[in-house]
């Protein structure tokens, strides 16, 4: 049986990801492949959607990165783009406190704007950088491969 397009871009951005980060199980508030629960009763997945990346520091501050979409909450404020809006973004000095790490703000330019999104600085930073890396830099060549293993 062949994958969906979720299925796909979930082992494929997964891969991307886990292949760049290290320390995965030193992590403090990020997970992969999982949604934290106090996130999942705020945001339920949509069908066919897939966790990639889950950030949970509160209950006020959290960001969810999916196969379709990311979401978030950010001082009481929520957001949720589209895949297919993403943009540039600006994680700052992601690279800070390596061995202590802390919630740290980035930025991703969206049509009208820009958005603020929360995630883990040190290690677990590689999981947010990597997941939009592969959306601008992945997804497009493995769309093409994925429409045509579909023939």
């Amino acid at each position: 049986m062949s994958l969906t397009e979720s299925q796909f871009i979930r082992e494929r951005c997964l891969g991307v990801i886990r292949k760049s980060s290290m320390h995965e199980k030193r992590w403090k508030w990020t997970i992969l492949d999982h949604v934290h629960d106090e996130i999942a009763r705020q945001a339920a997945l949509q069908d066919g959607e897939y966790p990639i990346v889950s950030f949970f520091a509160g209950s006020d501050d959290w960001t969810l990165m999916t196969t379709h979409r990311m979401v978030g909450l950010v001082d009481t404020k929520r957001t949720e783009i589209g895949r297919s809006e993403f943009s540039r973004t600006d994680f700052g000095d992601f690279k800070q406190d390596v061995e202590s790490p802390r919630i740290t703000r980035a930025k991703i330019l969206v049509r009208g704007g820009s958005q603020i999104f929360l995630y883990e600085s040190g290690y677990a930073s590689m999981a947010p950088i990597y997941y939009f890396m592969f959306w601008s830099l992945k997804w497009p060549a493995w769309r093409e491969t994925y429409r045509l293993s579909r023939q």
